[in-house]
């Protein structure tokens, strides 16, 4: 119990030093990556890595929600574990494939992860791209935009896949990092190119203590023969957030540490 004490004290020390949040001090603000970024690929890359907002020390949450699936919505309940696992409580046919998959994506994105080592080059164009310069992975498993420290495309293709995914539009959070606001993903034939499918997503945040959690998903999302369907995902009006723990302060479960 002792240690667990001591440990809860680390813990304090470090969120109220300096006045500052123990998220906020992990923190590798994307201008610190930033030297000879524009005239290396990996360093870019590096970069772009950075510039995304992770949830570090996460507790978990729940969240009251509803899903939609064109003209029929169902009530819920999400939880979300400290290890990003999740399970949604809700009416069995609500439980489409998008819906989780939607979360999941979410979710994963939030999570932070150790950069790779970057095998990458820059791929020479004429002229300047609105959505910044042209990264290839050198194994050719797919590439990249980045344009102001920003991933603002990438491109995957295998045998199996072709994916392309755009950001269009990205918030700016209170530490400097960002959250996709507006994207669109297509899908393609891997052989012929051909156009499967195609999502516009919109995306909105509501910061809890330290942490930008998910208010809503909007997509309308379009595929071959005329299909077109509209899918929503949001925190239900009525309902409210659960940050485990101490929210911003002890950013984790307390009573599992001392458990």
């Amino acid at each position: 119990m002792q240690s667990k004490l001591a440990l809860l004290a680390l813990a304090a020390s470090i969120a109220f030093s300096n006045g500052s949040t123990a998220q906020e001090q992990l923190i590798i603000a994307p201008a610190a990556t930033a030297v000879s970024a524009a005239d290396n690929s990996a360093a870019m890359m590096l970069l772009g890595h950075h510039s995304r907002s992770v949830w570090e020390l996460f507790p978990g949450f729940t969240a009251d929600i509803v899903v939609s699936t064109d003209s029929t919505s169902h009530a819920g309940k999400l939880a979300v574990s400290h290890d990003f696992d999740f399970e949604l409580s809700i009416d069995g046919s609500a439980k489409l494939g998008w819906v989780e998959s939607k979360l999941r994506s979410v979710l994963s994105h939030r999570k932070p992860n150790d950069a790779p080592a970057y095998d990458v080059t820059f791929v020479d164009e004429v002229g300047s791209h609105p959505s910044g310069r042209l990264i290839a992975h050198k194994d050719g498993s797919g590439t990249f935009r980045i344009h102001d420290g920003l991933i603002h495309e990438v491109h995957r293709k295998s045998d199996s896949t072709w994916i392309e995914i755009t950001n269009v539009e990205q918030l700016k959070t209170h530490d400097g990092r960002y959250l996709p606001e507006t994207t669109s993903v297509t899908y393609r034939d891997p052989k012929t190119g051909d156009l499967l499918s195609n999502g516009s997503n919109r995306f909105t945040w509501k910061r809890v203590g330290d942490f930008y959690l998910p208010e809503s998903t909007f997509t309308v999302e379009v595929g071959k023969n005329g299909a077109r369907t509209v899918q929503k995902w949001e925190r239900a009006a009525s309902g409210s957030d659960l940050i485990f723990g101490f929210q911003s302060k002890f950013p984790f479960d307390l009573l599992a540490l001392l458990s």
